[in-house]
């Protein structure tokens, strides 16, 4: 997904889609309304990947391991998305 953020936010997809969000008042057009915007977009992308990263390292998980487990569950992802 690439998001193009503007005087109107354009959307477009992998396969060639795309939309136009017209709903982008000037309010936004202040420092740091585009970081907030990716921070959602990488939210929303993400959702399920926190807990499948912890199912794939399995029992005695802490917090550092779940970026060495991210590789695998986005490959594995990749795999079931592509077939």
């Amino acid at each position: 997904m690439v998001v193009l953020k503007g005087l109107d936010t354009v959307i477009a997809a992998p396969d060639g889609r795309a939309i136009i969000n017209s709903n982008a008042p000037a309010q936004l057009a202040t420092g740091g309304s585009g970081d907030v915007l990716t921070g959602f977009v990488a939210a929303l992308l993400a959702q399920g990947i926190h807990g499948a990263a912890a199912t794939e390292y399995g029992l005695g998980l802490v917090a550092e391991d779940l970026p060495n487990a991210l590789p695998r569950v986005l490959q594995k992802h990749k795999k079931m998305s592509s077939s």
